[in-house]
């Protein structure tokens, strides 16, 4: 498991810092797909909300951005 601190980007380190306050599980279902964890969906969430844009918008910036890479 990475440390909080081997994290480059400040914002992907406060969204780790944040999970962790809030103590939510690794995933919320026991026995589906696994593909994605709740980091990762927090983290969209947040990224999303702060970019006020339409969801295409945000979707298509996304896969230009390299956030794709950093929330892997």
């Amino acid at each position: 498991m990475l440390l909080a601190n081997q994290h480059k980007n400040k914002l992907h380190r406060e969204f780790i810092n944040l999970y962790h306050r809030l103590g939510l599980p690794l995933h919320f279902n026991h026995k589906g797909n696994k593909e994605f964890n709740n980091l990762q969906r927090v983290s969209l969430l947040i990224l999303y909300q702060k970019s006020k844009k339409s969801l295409v918008d945000f979707c298509e910036e996304l896969k230009e951005s390299l956030w794709v890479n950093g929330l892997a």
